[in-house]
């Protein structure tokens, strides 16, 4: 059965990305999702479904406070 955790750690976010994302495409890569991060400095919110198989399913979030929700990490957003 798969249990589902928040994480908010951005070197445990960054340990869950790694061993989900394939390193195939620029926007994969970890470090240009950091970049990102660190101009936009909004909170982490990955939600990390695991079995005893390990990692089944992430869904990486960041809280964007002025919308009250969130958004695919690192929470960008355009015209609002």
């Amino acid at each position: 059965m798969d249990t589902v955790r928040l994480v908010t750690d951005l070197d445990e976010c960054r340990s869950v990305w790694e061993k989900v994302f394939p390193q195939d495409n620029l926007t994969d890569l970890w470090e240009v999702r950091a970049c990102f991060q660190t101009h936009f400095r909004r909170p982490a919110r990955f939600l990390v479904a695991e079995n005893e198989l390990g990692i089944s399913g992430l869904l990486p979030l960041s809280w964007i406070d002025e919308s009250q929700c969130c958004g695919y990490f690192p929470g960008e957003t355009w015209e609002g």
